[in-house]
């Protein structure tokens, strides 16, 4: 599903009405149909006292229509138009004139006290006061009439987005509507998925409103949903045993952060590896032993933390796993650090780089050219700060990575947020000299979070790809905890699904779609199988 921000919105409506020939009243029409037909099932709106609240902008215009539609269906509907007639447009002043006879209250107000007796007693308020045109926090009286209807017992409903919402960042700069239910027209916007936008819309119905499908195809941002993925999560077959799942080994914890280790494994667990291995210190090591049966807790340490010393026995230890996860709870000693810094250098497979290893190689400024494995960052807005020496409040952070092509940052939710605030909806991360670019046959990236991990390597057939070499990815879209769609850049050119692409699920943490030139090669530790 395509996910657009301000401008792609009202491009959207444009084409509809000049390419396809759909008046704005006939999508107003649909627009406002929709609001009753989409939520009837969560919502009664037979004898519902239904308070409107429109502005004077076309979203204003879908509420007009809501009206008709709810008094239709046996609602007791009054209206309260706040703002400048004088800026209807032709279709808004067309509902609004309906309404007018089919003897709709249609109440004008400048003062948000006039509609607190109705706000009071409204079982249904639908919220169609400002629509996704707005560039800054909502003030004065309609930032009261806001507040007014947040503080209502009632269902709250709004049209394409809650009034006060920043359309293309999902801020909430001044009063918002905190929506149970957003209907939203054609497709998805940014701030329905941005958080903390994704807090204040509810539950998200999408009303396509007649306009074609093909309409909305030059429109780089798609949003993953769960019927695209679920064709593609493995199935364990029944003659599959743990050796054919994956094998992966956690270097975690140390003296009194034993937990930030077996959250790790649990989360490997719950991911659908094969084999665990928790390499900890002989202390934690103690304590976690028999908590979950089907972690193998290997004492690694004599110490309360991991020392150089333990370099060649952990290196020893790990050899026969697919992939290595380091960092949590590991704590932030020298001799924990230079520990750290040696596994990095020494390892010769896909390493995930996390927490306290982070900050190790921060702190000792760890050149990450020499790591014999292929590392992946997995740092939040802090530890990328640290990482690339800006303060975590300089969004400049984001286009300061490290030019590496052997190293893949994956970027946590906060920092995923400050991304977006750059307001670039490309930011080149890898940059990948020709030479050196041709004889990179793979990339490997992870998908996770801090509590389970997979490992995707994608397979590179450079020959196919144009001249320049320069490899990028952008942020498409974000829902906290659960979904980030990763869309591959080659050469300024974004590739759809129509091109050869590897993708990867993972359930209730990230989702990445990578689409370059590109096959899939392996997946480590595999995703669960199935989403609800």
């Amino acid at each position: 599903m395509k996910l657009l921000n301000r401008d792609e919105a009202r491009k959207l409506d444009t084409l509809a009405m000049n390419t396809y020939g759909l008046p704005e009243a006939v999508l107003m029409e649909n627009a406002g149909a929709s609001v009753v037909a989409l939520t009837e099932g969560d919502v009664s709106w037979k004898d519902a006292r239904v308070v409107i609240l429109c502005g004077s902008g076309n979203n204003g215009g879908d509420g007009f229509v809501t009206a008709r539609y709810a008094s239709l269906a046996e609602a007791d509907v009054v209206v309260f138009l706040m703002g400048d007639e004088s800026h209807m447009s032709d279709a808004s002043r067309l509902y609004y004139q309906v309404c007018e006879k089919m003897v709709i209250p249609v109440r004008k107000i400048k003062k948000a006290e006039e509609a607190q007796p109705f706000l009071d007693d409204a079982d249904i308020i639908v919220d169609a006061l400002i629509g996704t045109g707005l560039r800054q926090g909502v003030s004065g009286e309609k930032a009261d009439l806001i507040d007014r209807a947040n503080a209502s017992r009632a269902v709250r409903i709004a049209v394409d987005i809650p009034s006060g919402l920043i359309c293309d960042s999902g801020q909430a700069e001044g009063a918002v509507i905190h929506a149970d239910y957003t209907v939203t027209m054609g497709t998805l916007k940014r701030a329905h998925i941005l958080y903390p936008g994704n807090e204040y819309c509810g539950s998200v119905k999408v009303s396509p409103i007649g306009i074609p499908g093909g309409a909305a195809d030059e429109f780089p941002a798609e949003w993953v949903t769960a019927s695209d993925v679920k064709p593609l999560i493995p199935v364990r077959t029944r003659i599959s045993h743990k050796g054919s799942n994956g094998y992966l080994g956690i270097i975690a914890g140390s003296q009194g952060m034993a937990g930030a280790g077996l959250l790790a494994a649990q989360g490997a667990l719950y991911a659908g590896a094969g084999k665990i291995s928790l390499f900890t210190p002989q202390s934690p090591a103690e304590e976690l032993t028999g908590l979950l049966p089907e972690i193998m807790v290997r004492p690694a340490s004599a110490y309360g933390e991991f020392r150089g010393e333990n370099v060649v026995d952990i290196l020893s230890g790990t050899d026969a796993c697919d992939v290595l996860a380091i960092g949590p709870g590991l704590g932030r000693k020298q001799e924990t650090q230079d520990f750290v810094c040696q596994v990095l250098e020494e390892s010769e497979g896909p390493i995930i780089v996390d927490a306290d290893a982070l900050y190790a190689v921060a702190a000792k400024k760890f050149p990450l050219r020499s790591c014999g494995g292929r590392l992946i960052l997995t740092p939040h807005v802090g530890e990328f700060a640290r990482l690339t020496g800006k303060s975590a409040a300089d969004e400049r952070i984001i286009l300061d990575v490290v030019n590496l092509p052997f190293v893949h940052y994956i970027l946590r939710d906060e920092t995923f947020q400050l991304l977006h605030a750059c307001g670039r909806e490309r930011i080149k991360l890898i940059q990948i000299d020709e030479q050196a670019g041709r004889h990179l046959q793979e990339m490997v990236f992870v998908v996770g979070t801090n509590h389970a991990v997979a490992i995707i390597i994608l397979q590179l057939r450079w020959e196919e790809m144009a001249d320049k070499s320069t490899l990028a990815f952008s942020l498409c879209a974000v829902e906290q905890h659960q979904l980030v769609v990763l869309r591959f850049v080659v050469d300024g050119t974004c590739h759809h699904s129509h091109q050869p692409a590897a993708e990867a699920v993972f359930k209730k943490s990230l989702v990445c779609r990578f689409h370059c030139f590109c096959q899939l090669a392996d997946v480590v530790c595999f995703p669960v199988p199935c989403l609800e």
